[in-house]
């Protein structure tokens, strides 16, 4: 992913997409993780009730869910651009009280042999 810097301020774009990107990865790795769960669980005991109906076998448990599986991807992503969209509205009131800079950060490093910049005399 690239972002774009002007004169050391994240664009507005690059931090849609950065908050998009990152709302989806999160939010993905919670739905398959829980429905992962909860499909092996419903599937193992061969029963679930849905919409009050109690439906019984591995297939018709799976054939009733499918369109529950089919939708979170959806949902996923209507929600990353939804809230995405909030987060990038409080960013821009608040870059108007304070600015958001971009500093390059050069990590120390390890084993450096520190230098004495002070004069002896």
């Amino acid at each position: 992913m690239q972002l774009k810097s002007i004169n050391g301020k994240l664009t507005l774009g690059s931090a849609y997409k950065l908050f998009v990107v990152s709302w989806y990865i999160g939010w993905t790795s919670i739905f398959v993780i829980i429905g992962g769960i909860g499909l092996l669980a419903m599937l193992v005991s061969g029963q679930a009730t849905i919409n009050g109906e109690v439906v019984e076998g591995a297939g018709p448990v799976a054939a009733q869910l499918l369109p529950m599986l089919a939708l979170f991807p959806i949902i996923i992503i209507f929600h990353a651009f939804v809230f995405s969209g909030l987060l990038l509205l409080g960013l821009i009131i608040y870059r108007i009280w304070r600015p958001v800079q971009i500093t390059d950060y050069q990590p120390a490093v390890k084993n450096a042999v520190p230098t004495n910049t002070a004069s002896q005399d």
